[in-house]
């Protein structure tokens, strides 16, 4: 989901009218995944705000399934990966780095597999993406609004629950002790020598 762009997250058609009001009413938007955290960024005019915030919150309820997309999506993480295996900096920077600290329990080892890539429905992403807002959040505003002002527009706009869905239990990766020297090795055609030296302090 984090590579997702608005062209995959609506049919065909739609996602150009999303994005040509957003730019009507001088708005962006961002959506972006890491290891614990989801964030939804608007930003634009202050004029627009009611405006802009309403069409995130409408993007976030009622987006469609799209399975060209997806298999799309699909396309371009397997090709990412095989290019990955061919990048010296991602080896070393980010698999073997993340080996390093973490052994064999690293957070590399999570990502989902071929296979269950293939078997993702459009319908399962959808309902991933509609139930956001049902999840405990934080709202983080920077603006001339003053405090009132900005919850009475939030709570126009702005749909939480009655009561939040629990947060998922997330995978704790513990960092190995460094309590003696270990020496990794990958092998890699290239003209110079790359060395990362890891400590847990």
């Amino acid at each position: 989901l984090a590579k997702m762009s608005l062209d995959q997250l609506f049919p065909f058609g739609t996602v150009e009218q999303f994005k040509q009001e957003l730019y009507k009413i001088g708005c962006s938007f961002n959506a972006s995944a890491s290891g614990e955290r989801l964030r939804v960024n608007i930003s634009g005019l202050n004029e627009s705000f009611d405006r802009g915030v309403e069409l995130v919150e409408h993007l976030l309820a009622d987006v469609q399934p799209d399975s060209t997309a997806l298999k799309n999506l699909v396309k371009d993480i397997l090709k990412s990966r095989a290019d990955a295996k061919l990048n010296k900096r991602t080896i070393l920077f980010r698999a073997m780095y993340s080996y390093g600290v973490y052994g064999e329990n690293s957070p590399q080892k999570y990502n989902l597999t071929e296979e269950e890539l293939h078997k993702l429905t459009p319908a399962e992403l959808i309902d991933i993406i509609k139930q956001v807002t049902r999840f405990n959040h934080r709202i983080l505003y920077y603006g001339p609004l003053d405090q009132n002002a900005l919850i009475e527009k939030l709570n126009s706009f702005h749909t939480i629950p009655d009561r939040f869905l629990p947060s998922p239990d997330l995978t704790i990766f513990d960092q190995l002790p460094t309590t003696r020297n270990q020496v990794y090795i990958c092998h890699y055609d290239m003209q110079q020598t790359e060395i990362i030296m890891l400590s847990k302090s």
